[in-house]
């Protein structure tokens, strides 16, 4: 990224009451308080919240499992022995009944699981950093209509200064007028035009007020604090310092791509070879003799082994998977970097843009100024009318706008950069 001498950032200072002595409140604090107010901040303890209960569940898998089953069939067959010959003291047992049952508890503990609950852990922990990335993204995107919002109000505030100054230059003129009109020295109509022109700086107050306070109650929306049309806002402080941020979203690919990677582990853990000691004490008939055909109680104890030795390539294809995913997260990095570095091009040239009117703005309203006094003296010397004089009282007017307008601009282009580029 160009980084030309011009370029800025904001350097916002943070303020430790609601008001300062000055009653004014700055942009850092209500980047802070559109945060404190957004819906998405609940989302952060809720993913927390969520994300400890599955984790606590991932633990209680070395915790023994008890499973009760119950089983009653009828078979077509049995299993009997067909002895014909006579033995002396031996009688052949009968058959057993088709009919057969079998309750049990079966307890099972896990051995050893290759690992699978340390890759699960792992996975959740890495999907909870993702989620927390993004919201922070979000966060991170209201500071765009703070500025919008923020810098409306201060050109309003601006405004509304030029503005009660023209009307008290008006309101000293038509005093004179008024007094040359009764001397007969000016006629009534020139009173007239500057009781007109006092009249529609009237009105702008009016449309400053409610555009102003259009904008408060916006900005009180956003940030869910009471703003009071008196308080000021005040102009952020620049500071001449190379950008050092880094934006959110490149952060929240980052931990997609150590998702991912989680995902690759825990697909290969997956097949990892797994041990479990299980036991089961049950009641049935037959019992384990299966030649016995009444009901007992039994209790098996023993040890289980498994193993996918073969999963006709399921693993290797995931693992294919989360590659091109991993391909499309550098495609998305590469992406942001070529946003961003159009957006910055865009602001760098927007602020040599107000930079250079600024300039210009300076010296017209020396010219405007000068004029306007000349104008005056000649309106009071009857010379030209007050309509000529207006006239050039509201150049001179909207000459101070435009040069306010513009070192807004400026000031608003250098914090939108500022916020491109990644600056807190």
């Amino acid at each position: 990224m160009n980084k030309r001498k011009f370029v800025t950032i904001v350097c916002l200072l943070a303020i430790s009451k609601v008001f300062a002595q000055t009653d004014s409140l700055t942009l850092s604090y209500f980047y802070k308080k559109v945060e404190e107010n957004s819906p998405i901040l609940k989302q952060k303890q809720l993913n927390v919240d969520a994300t400890a209960l599955k984790i606590r569940n991932l633990g209680t898998m070395f915790f023994p499992s008890f499973n009760l089953n119950g089983q009653a069939t009828y078979q077509s067959d049995v299993t009997s022995l067909n002895i014909n010959l006579p033995i002396q003291g031996f009688t052949a047992p009968k058959g057993v009944d088709k009919d057969q049952y079998k309750l049990y508890v079966e307890v099972q503990q896990m051995i050893y699981d290759g690992g699978l609950m340390k890759r699960q852990k792992e996975l959740e922990a890495s999907s909870l950093t993702a989620d927390q990335k993004n919201i922070e993204v979000k966060l991170y995107q209201l500071k765009d209509q703070v500025n919008q919002v923020f810098f409306m109000i201060l050109m309003f505030q601006e405004k509304e200064k030029t503005v009660l100054v023209l009307k008290e230059q008006l309101k000293s003129n038509l005093a004179q007028v008024e007094s040359a009109v009764r001397n007969g020295v000016q006629k009534q109509v020139n009173a007239d035009l500057l009781k007109a022109e006092l009249m529609k700086t009237d009105q702008q107050i009016i449309e400053i007020k409610y555009g102003r306070k259009a904008s408060y109650d916006v900005l009180a929306e956003l940030t869910g604090i009471n703003l009071q049309p008196s308080v000021k806002l005040s102009w952020p402080v620049v500071a001449t310092k190379s950008p050092d941020g880094k934006r959110p979203e490149y952060g929240l690919v980052e931990v997609q791509q150590a998702r991912l990677i989680a995902m690759s582990k825990l697909t290969q853990t997956d097949r990892m070879p797994k041990l479990a000691a299980f036991a089961q004490v049950g009641y049935a008939k037959p019992g384990l003799n299966m030649l016995k055909n009444e009901f007992e109680g039994y209790y098996i104890l023993g040890a289980k082994l498994s193993w996918n030795i073969f999963d006709w390539g399921n693993a290797a294809r995931k693992q294919q998977v989360y590659s091109i995913q991993q391909k499309s997260l550098d495609t998305e990095k590469e992406s942001l970097d070529r946003g961003f570095k159009l957006m910055a091009i865009n602001q760098e040239n927007l602020i040599q843009q107000y930079e250079e009117l600024l300039k210009q703005d300076a010296e017209i309203m020396q010219l405007r100024q000068s004029i306007s006094m000349s104008y005056l003296s000649q309106m009071n010397n009857g010379v030209l009318t007050s309509s000529e004089y207006i006239n050039q009282l509201t150049a001179e007017t909207q000459a101070k706008i435009n040069a306010d307008i513009h070192q807004l601009q400026l000031l608003q282009a250098k914090v939108n950069y500022a916020q491109i580029m990644g600056a807190n």
